[in-house]
């Protein structure tokens, strides 16, 4: 495996696309102090996934894009491309050639390429682990040959295990421990839940039996108040129907004594006649006449008595009427009530009824809104694919509006010069032409 070419664009110093050849043998870059040197370096180190900004000699993760100067506007964009030739297969892909790319936007955001196909950095790492290239021996700073030959037993294993191939079993290991601890972590989490969903089961549980007991209970009332409001009904009928038979009885006793009180009217009107008859016979008939008087009188007293006894019978029958039309409104109001409660029976299973299609149907809306949502999730993952495509074009497109725009500030400088070149050439021209006169 060889390091073709390293590219680099907005990184540090190198605001323009900038590209190192490395051919066969050994490519040295000279230069004095401060030209950039070292930051090729950085830009290979960064682009194979450096994470701290001191190790790239920065105080910040930002100071890597490039922060304009007194010709230059500062660039949004830093972006490094390095190849490598993989014709031997060393690293783990089918590809002669490899590209890894790593971008910083301004923003904060950054970008991971492999062959032009956006990946994670764990991809990259994965990829040249095991072949010394990135964290491993391969790449010396400043000052760190120093660091190699007075590191210590433990740091110096840490390249021993680089450059055997252990480090990235042991990568593997340490990662599938966290993996496992994390799975350790949901376990324990998951069976806190169970317990309480267990109790909360229980708690339900003991609820349901509760609900199931009044219902039953419930359900049991209403037979009951129905029996009873039945027994009410039928006590009523029979208060009534003994009612009726008393007063038909005080009827007919009143008719009775109606009849009675016509036959005296009859009996007084025949007396009265016999008296007629009896006054030519007055003074034969005197005792006849005494005797006569005492039974008007008596048959009187009757009559008075058979017309109380009849106001009397009256009254009862007023009363028992007045009974008969109560007992009538409290069957009535108990027929009432017992259609209300039949009625109240038939809303409520009308009512389950619906609760229930209503349930089925909040259950199927569940349902649909649960696919709609898979699919506006599955959207969204299309969209923000698109976006992430979109900004990589829109980034491309700000790089080559900035490489337009420098392009024209060294054609407008190029311009400049050549017409300053031009009025030398002219003033030359015409003191030329005045020598020659």
């Amino acid at each position: 495996m060889q390091l073709k070419s390293i590219e680099m664009v907005g990184f540090k110093s190198f605001a323009d696309r900038t590209t190192v050849e490395l051919k066969d043998g050994i490519t040295g870059v000279v230069g004095p102090n401060g030209c950039g040197k070292s930051n090729i370096v950085d830009a290979l180190r960064w682009c194979l996934g450096e994470m701290s900004a001191k190790s790239l000699r920065s105080k910040h993760m930002m100071d890597v894009i490039f922060a304009g100067s007194s010709t230059r506007a500062p660039v949004n964009l830093s972006e490094v491309t390095v190849t490598f030739d993989n014709q031997h297969r060393l690293l783990p892909i089918d590809y002669s050639e490899v590209q890894i790319s790593r971008r910083l936007f301004r923003s904060g955001e950054s970008e991971y390429f492999l062959n032009k196909t956006q990946c994670r950095l764990k991809d990259i790492r994965d990829l040249l682990m095991d072949t010394g290239i990135g964290e491993g021996y391969s790449i010396l700073a400043q000052g760190e040959v120093a660091f190699v030959v007075n590191a210590k037993p433990e740091e110096r294993r840490e390249l021993f295990e680089e450059a055997a191939g252990i480090a990235k079993y042991k990568s593997r290991r340490e990662e599938t421990l966290r993996k496992l601890e994390k799975v350790d972590q949901d376990l324990s989490r998951l069976n806190d839940i169970v317990s309480m969903v267990k109790d909360q089961m229980t708690s339900l549980e003991a609820a349901a039996k509760k609900a199931k007991l009044f219902q039953k209970l419930k359900e049991e009332l209403k037979v009951l108040e129905v029996a009873d409001f039945l027994n009410q009904i039928k006590t009523t009928n029979e208060k009534i129907g003994s009612w009726q038979g008393k007063a038909a009885s005080l009827k007919n006793q009143a008719q009775e004594t109606v009849t009675q009180l016509d036959l005296a009217e009859s009996e007084a009107t025949t007396n009265q006649l016999t008296l007629d008859d009896a006054d030519r016979e007055l003074y034969r008939l005197n005792s006849a006449i005494l005797e006569l008087d005492k039974q008007i009188h008596h048959f009187d007293q009757s009559i008075q008595f058979a017309e109380q006894r009849a106001r009397e019978y009256a009254q009862k029958q007023e009363k028992c009427e007045a009974q008969i039309a109560d007992y009538g409104s409290n069957i009535k109001n108990t027929e009432d009530k017992i259609a209300e409660i039949r009625k109240e029976i038939e809303q409520a299973k009308i009512d389950a009824v619906q609760l229930k299609d209503a349930f089925e149907k909040e259950r199927a809306a569940w349902e649909v809104l649960r696919e709609e949502r898979k699919a506006l999730e599955a959207r969204k993952d299309h969209y923000s694919e698109s976006l992430y495509q979109m900004a990589g074009e829109m980034n491309g497109w700000v790089n080559e509006q900035n490489r337009l725009n420098s392009l024209l500030y060294n054609k407008e400088f190029d311009m400049s010069s050549a017409k300053k070149e031009l009025e030398k050439s002219q003033v030359e021209e015409k003191r030329l032409a005045e020598e020659a006169e």
